[in-house]
């Protein structure tokens, strides 16, 4: 479980990062 949580802490960020490519994109 805990191998869960740290990969999911881990993809965050990315996650944050493509969101706002995709702002920038649209824009």
């Amino acid at each position: 479980m805990t191998n869960l949580l740290t990969s999911t802490q881990k993809i965050e960020p990315l996650e944050k990062i493509l969101k706002q490519l995709l702002i920038l994109l649209k824009k």
